[in-house]
């Protein structure tokens, strides 16, 4: 049976939102968590103990037990103190963790999650959600924008996503989300994508400019998204293939086609005749 962690020993870790503290996550058992990064200045680590064995050392509680006689010895004694304890690293930074070197912040304001990414100075590289891969972030919005050269388009591929979310990512849904959009000022129009709607294959932009919106509320955590982005030149219209006509489409340009193969074969034909008869 599966013990939920609030029944044993466990670490519990809250960050600060507004005016109140927000439980992230509870976390016990041996598995490592995922690493934390709060929006504020605040984050706080309880660590809960139930248990009847406390120790700071599981090495000199197991040595404490052989050496008065304790009735728990060799693995059995080891295997149950070892399930004690934990040992983390923290930083204090004033931004939102390492981004790519070609990521271009504010200038002088490194505080606002905010990157644009030029197509000047390359044309691939990766881009990810803040303290990937581990939890983002709580009450945080990021703009990533892409800007290449005239004639470049711009394409995204993810290969990891995890944005917690329901449904279509309506603002009714209070999802975390990231938005796309081809244009500089607010656009409602561009589709959202959280949970299991996913972005499948390339986001392709419609020109060299190319803005993604990474949003998230104050309730759900996940461990963001990782993606490649690429600056591709379009192709130029003189080497597009000339399909039709306007006016005519696809389709007439087949009928014109065939029209001038039949007149041309009676052109032959009636040059052959007339040769014919001239001969005799």
């Amino acid at each position: 049976m599966t013990i939920r962690c609030e029944e044993s020993d466990h670490l519990s870790a809250h960050v600060l939102l507004a005016d109140r503290m927000s439980k992230i996550h509870d976390f016990c058992g041996d598995e490592l968590p995922a690493q934390l990064m709060s929006a504020k200045n605040v984050l706080t680590l309880t660590y809960v103990l139930k248990s009847a064995l406390i120790t700071p050392n599981p090495r000199q509680n197991h040595r404490l037990w052989v050496e008065e006689g304790g009735h728990r010895e060799g693995d059995e004694a080891k295997d149950e103190a070892e399930h004690f304890g934990w040992i983390a690293e923290y930083r204090f930074i004033g931004d939102f963790g390492a981004q790519p070197p070609e990521a271009i912040s504010p200038i002088g304001d490194r505080s606002k999650c905010s990157f644009t990414f030029n197509g000047t100075i390359t044309t691939t590289g990766s881009v990810w959600s803040p303290n990937y891969p581990g939890f983002y972030p709580r009450n945080v919005d990021c703009q990533y924008v892409f800007v290449g050269r005239a004639g470049q388009k711009v394409y995204i591929t993810f290969e990891y996503f995890d944005i917690e979310g329901f449904g279509h990512c309506e603002e009714s849904t209070q999802s975390d989300f990231v938005l796309f959009s081809n244009y500089q000022t607010r656009d409602r129009t561009n589709r959202r994508f959280c949970g299991h709607l996913k972005p499948k294959g390339a986001v392709q932009s419609e020109s060299n400019y190319f803005r993604m919106h990474f949003h998230t509320n104050g309730i759900f955590d996940g461990t963001g998204f990782f993606a490649r982005y690429q600056f591709l030149n379009e192709k130029p219209l003189k080497n597009r293939v000339k399909l039709a006509p306007s006016s005519g489409g696809a389709k007439r340009e087949g009928i014109y086609s065939k029209n001038n193969a039949i007149i041309t074969l009676v052109a032959v034909v009636l040059f052959i005749w007339q040769t014919i008869l001239y001969s005799i």
